[in-house]
């Protein structure tokens, strides 16, 4: 019992940790073989808004835990599970445009003038940006007892970023 039993009950949780660090970080680890140091950091400020963006459903998924854990069914806890998927999809979209269509005025406001560049980069990647937070709204785990595995299959599928 103790600490050798959780980190027995963890350890998996822990290795697809590290295998979503090392999907999350591979484009730019790839970009760094193949482009100059100047185009990475273009590509780093605006994938820095990306990486904001998907802190939202983390956020919204461990706030919303506690509602879960309340739930007296497996039914409730689907419906409060779909509701907040629904609402960080429509989040999401809503995202995808702002940024797309304010890519050059948050640029400025996040990291300054001498990033122009990275307006482009973050333009391509704002569709991602909402895919992306459907993605871990979808994958988050609020829901005790795996309910909810369809919607993250779905999320997975979706993943074209």
């Amino acid at each position: 019992s103790g600490i050798p039993a959780l980190l027995r009950g963890s350890w998996l949780y822990g290795l697809a940790t590290l295998f979503f660090v090392i999907y999350f970080r591979i484009d730019s680890v790839m970009l760094a073989i193949f482009r100059t140091p100047s185009e990475v950091g273009q590509y780093g400020a605006a994938y820095q808004v990306v990486e904001l963006l998907l802190k939202v459903p983390i956020l919204v998924s461990f706030v919303t835990l506690p509602i879960a854990f309340q739930a007296n069914s497996p039914d409730r806890m689907l419906d409060a599970y779909r509701g907040k998927l629904r609402h960080l999809a429509v989040l999401g979209m809503l995202c995808s445009l702002g940024v797309y269509a304010l890519a050059d005025p948050i640029l400025h406001a996040l990291v300054g003038g001498r990033f122009g560049p990275a307006v482009a980069a973050l333009a391509l990647l704002a569709p991602a940006a909402g895919v992306q937070v459907v993605r871990a709204a979808a994958g988050a785990p609020s829901v005790p007892g795996g309910v909810g595995a369809g919607e993250s299959g779905l999320a997975a599928v979706l993943d074209v970023s």
